[in-house]
């Protein structure tokens, strides 16, 4: 990306990771486009998850 603000127009497959029984990471697909399911770059992304004590 460009480093300016965008749509995701999909947010699908959503997987947690777990380590040690707790979640770490969100993974998922997602992409860009001109509108919902019309999509021109698509990417699979990984969020890291606050860890709390």
């Amino acid at each position: 990306m460009t480093g300016k603000p965008f749509t995701w127009q999909i947010f699908e497959r959503p997987f947690l990771l777990f380590e040690n029984g707790k979640p770490t990471h969100l993974f998922a697909a997602t992409g860009t486009g001109p509108g919902m399911y019309q999509v021109d770059k698509t990417w699979n992304m990984v969020i890291p998850l606050k860890q709390t004590s």
